[in-house]
């Protein structure tokens, strides 16, 4: 049966979802998942919330774009956040661009609206 779900199995037999297979990013022909992107981010103290998703360019590349709910007091940088997360990930899962939100618009079932952050931001 296919979900859509990205996972592994642990040495118990225990299933973890990390991912949905639908949010995948081509960066150069590699996939990137978007969920290991925001689990880095989500540790730097400036950052509140996050959601990451991919976006063509005008020349149909894709890249990977963040958008960022600051932590209270934070005025994230993106040159910062972009070293943050290529201290942690390879080159290819470094956010081409970061977008400041006041909040992260979500589906209806609560999860971040990434249609909605293409448009918003294409």
């Amino acid at each position: 049966m296919r979900t859509g779900d990205i996972g592994h199995l642990d040495g118990d037999g225990y299933l973890f979802l990390v991912d949905r297979a639908g949010d995948t990013i081509t960066v150069d022909g590699t996939p990137v998942r978007p969920g290991e992107i925001e689990a880095v981010l989500m540790s730097h103290p400036a950052v509140a919330q996050c959601a990451v998703f991919g976006m063509r360019d005008d020349d149909a590349v894709e890249r990977v774009h963040a958008a960022i709910v600051p932590a209270r007091g934070h005025a994230p940088d993106g040159d910062e956040l972009r070293g943050f997360v290529a201290a942690h990930q390879s080159g290819l899962r470094v956010p081409h661009a970061f977008h400041v939100l006041r909040s992260i618009p979500l589906s209806s079932i609560g999860k971040p609206d990434k249609q909605v952050l293409r448009r918003a931001f294409s």
